[in-house]
């Protein structure tokens, strides 16, 4: 009798650091972000806006919403603010690094994202700034 109830218990208490993994792991993935919501991008304190750069917003929008979570415990400096404002005002803050991933904060939600892409397009951002510094 004691060999079952001991069983039952442990059971229990299996069952129950179970469903705490699943509530307390995180998410698989962030909120995808609908081009046709964005007001406007800021990348390095330079602002654009829909109306004069829907290519460049675009394809930075698709760099995010691609970027599957970063789960690693890794971290560098960032070299580019990416500051995203969407029509509702809410803005989602990206921290680029070339190190193929990327900080983002997202109202209280923060979190590191994975891509490649990104990584590449800032560290080419970087060649053409040094190229015009020259």
């Amino acid at each position: 009798m004691r060999k079952r109830i001991f069983v039952l218990l442990l059971c229990i208490i299996s069952v129950g650091f179970y469903i705490i993994s699943i509530k307390g792991s995180p998410t698989t993935s962030h909120n995808k972000i609908d081009i046709s919501n964005v007001r406007s991008l800021t990348l390095n304190n330079k602002k654009y806006t829909m109306d004069e750069n829907t290519h460049l917003i675009s394809e930075l929008v698709s760099m995010y919403n691609e970027a599957p979570l970063f789960k690693k415990d890794v971290g560098t400096t960032a070299s580019h603010e990416i500051v995203i404002e969407l029509d509702n005002g809410k803005k989602i803050d990206i921290w680029g690094t070339t190190q193929g991933f990327h900080y983002v904060t997202e109202g209280e939600k923060s979190y590191k994202i994975s891509s490649d892409r990104l990584s590449k397009y800032l560290r080419e951002l970087i060649k053409l700034q040094e190229g015009a510094n020259l």
